[in-house]
Order: structure tokens, then sequence, then C-alpha cells
């Protein structure tokens, strides 16, 4: 756990320190003009800017703990003899924006209110599983459980299960909830009003 906070800990440092470079050098370029209007204070989203955010690549915005508990029965002797197998999965997934899929990124701007659409939240890896901390709670059978296409199939709706229940509408929530606040407070750094920001549901995962 204290690995996860420390993770997290470190990828919101990141995200933040990039944020506060684009602004400072922003800020820097507006003083350097000698332009002192409030309007002018605003900064357009150039491509300087967009690849600034594309720079953030992936914004890990929680690290959810999953673990999920998968059976699987072989019936061999007209049925007769039941073989059980019992194991436990754990993970971490990373929940986050892809912020390097600028494609996803689009906004309009209108006087000081600026709109924009971002990548929707998702798992930012796919390879989450940690199979070195699997549990077999029970095998009645260790050749049953040592088949290659027995231990795939449990793997498989071991990781479904786990994608399920840790991309949760809760989770996916609180990480919109807390993207929009950071973009927000970033758009209004650089001068815009009004930030409006929705989510791609189309490309969600």
């Amino acid at each position: 756990m204290q690995k996860i906070i420390i993770r997290y800990a470190i990828a919101v440092v990141l995200v933040l320190s990039v944020i506060a470079a684009v602004v400072i050098v922003m800020r820097s370029a507006i003083v350097n003009s000698g332009i002192e209007t409030k309007a002018e204070r605003r900064v357009v989203m150039t491509p300087a800017v967009l690849d600034s955010i594309r720079a953030i690549r992936q914004w890990e915005l929680a690290a959810v703990p999953v673990s999920a508990v998968i059976d699987t029965v072989q019936r061999r002797w007209m049925g007769l003899v039941k073989d059980r197998i019992s194991k436990k999965y754990e993970g971490v997934l990373s929940v986050g924006i892809d912020m390097g899929n600028i494609e996803a990124l689009r906004y309009r701007v209108e006087g000081d209110t600026i709109t924009v659409i971002l990548p929707d939240v998702g798992i930012l890896d796919d390879n989450f599983m940690d199979e070195t901390r699997t549990v077999v709670l029970r095998s009645d059978n260790d050749d049953f459980e040592a088949r290659p296409d027995v231990r795939r199939d449990m793997l498989e709706r071991a990781r479904n299960r786990m994608m399920s229940e840790g991309l949760s509408s809760v989770t996916l929530s609180a990480c919109r909830s807390r993207a929009k606040e950071e973009v927000t407070r970033s758009l209004q750094a650089i001068g815009y009003h009004t930030v409006i920001i929705s989510f791609d549901r189309v490309k969600a995962r």
C-alpha cells in the first residue's frame, strides 16, 4: 500500500510540475511582450500548449487495488468425480487519462470562455495483474490445475472481473471530478474565466 501511495504522489507531482511549467512560460511570454490588457493576458491554446499537455502522457488519477477469486471444475468418470480449482488473483489498476491521445482532445474558445473535451478516464496499463501474488486456494487435481488452457481461462476471467469491479462508476466519477478540477485550475491560471470540461465517453474503455 505504501508503494501505491508513493507512486500516486509522484504521478501527481509530475503532472502539476508540467502544468506549472507551461503556465510560467506563458506568463513570461506575456510579460515580455509588454502587453498589459486583461484580454490579452489570456493565452491561446496554441500547438505549443497542446504539445505541453501531450507531454504529460499517462496521467494517473487513481491506483485501485483489485482482487478476484476464480473457480473452475472438471468432471470425469461420467460426472461422478469433480476436480475443483480455486485461485485468488491480485493487482493494481492504474486509472487515469492518456493525455498523449491528443486527437481526442477538442476545444473551443469564445471570448474568455473555453470548452474542452478530454479523452475519457480509463485503464492506463493492461498489465495490472501481479501473478506472483496469485494464491491457489484449492486444487483437487494438480495435473488439471497445470493445464495451460485452464490457467489461461482462469487468468482471463480474473482479469475481466478485476477490470469490471475496479473501474466502477464511483472510481470513474471521482477521477473525472479530479481531472476537471486540475484542468480548470490550470486554464484559469492562464486567463480563461469560464472553463467547461467534458469527456469523450465514446472512447471510454
